[in-house]
C-alpha cells in the first residue's frame, strides 16, 4: 500500500518536465503568452495581467513577436484578445501580436501556437506563464518539439501565500488529470 501511495505522488514529477530558463533572449525568435480565464466581469484575470505585464517586459528589453494564447469560456471575451488590447496600449506594435484565440486549455494553446510558430518559421520560444503552471507547459512544448525557455510572471499583487500553494496544488491534480488523458488518448494529438 505504501509503494502505491508513494507512486500516486510522485507520478506527475516522472509526466512533467522540468522547464528550461531563459538565460539569453536574443536567442529565442518568439514570445508565447499563455492565456487565464478572464474575471465574470469580463476584465482581466490579475492572472492573465501578470503573464502579458511579463511578456511586454520581455518584448520591450529584446523586441520579438508574441503568440497571445486563449480562446472564449463560459461567454467571457477572448483571452488573446483582451491580452492583445494590454500589448498595444503598452507600446508593443500590432505587426507584433499573433493571435490564438481559439484554445481553450494549456494543451491547445502549446499546439495552436508551434502552428502558428510553423507558419512565421519561428524557431525557439519563450513560454510566458505562471509559476506553478510551467512545468505543464514545459511538457506540453517537449510534446510538439517546441523550443523552449520559460518565463514566469510576477505573483499577482492580490495573491496570498495561501492562494499560490491551492494554485500549486491545483496544477499538481490538473497534471494527473492531463496524464491520464494522454495515457487513455495516445494517438491523439
Amino acid at each position: 500500500m505504501l509503494i502505491l501511495v508513494i507512486f500516486v505522488l510522485i507520478l506527475p514529477f516522472i509526466y512533467i518536465k522540468k522547464p528550461v530558463r531563459a538565460k539569453n533572449l536574443a536567442a529565442y525568435d518568439v514570445i508565447i503568452v499563455l492565456g487565464h480565464l478572464p474575471n465574470a466581469d469580463g476584465e482581466m484575470s490579475t492572472i492573465m495581467k501578470s503573464r502579458i505585464l511579463k511578456a511586454i517586459e520581455l518584448y520591450h528589453l529584446n523586441q520579438r513577436p508574441m503568440i497571445l494564447c486563449g480562446g472564449s469560456h463560459f461567454d467571457r471575451p477572448e483571452e488573446a484578445k483582451l491580452m492583445a488590447k494590454e500589448a498595444l496600449k503598452n507600446g508593443v506594435l500590432r505587426e507584433d501580436i499573433l493571435l490564438d484565440d481559439k484554445s481553450m486549455n494549456t494543451y491547445a494553446n502549446i499546439k495552436n501556437a508551434k502552428r502558428i510558430m510553423d507558419e512565421h518559421s519561428f524557431k525557439k520560444a519563450i513560454i510566458v506563464s505562471s509559476s506553478w503552471h510551467a512545468y505543464l507547459s514545459a511538457r506540453f512544448a517537449f510534446e510538439f518539439a517546441i523550443d523552449n525557455a520559460i518565463v514566469n510572471a510576477n505573483r499577482p499583487e492580490d495573491f496570498t501565500f495561501f492562494q499560490v500553494i491551492l494554485a500549486y496544488l491545483y496544477m499538481y491534480i490538473h497534471t494527473y488529470k492531463n496524464l491520464f488523458y494522454r495515457l487513455s488518448h495516445p494517438h491523439q494529438r
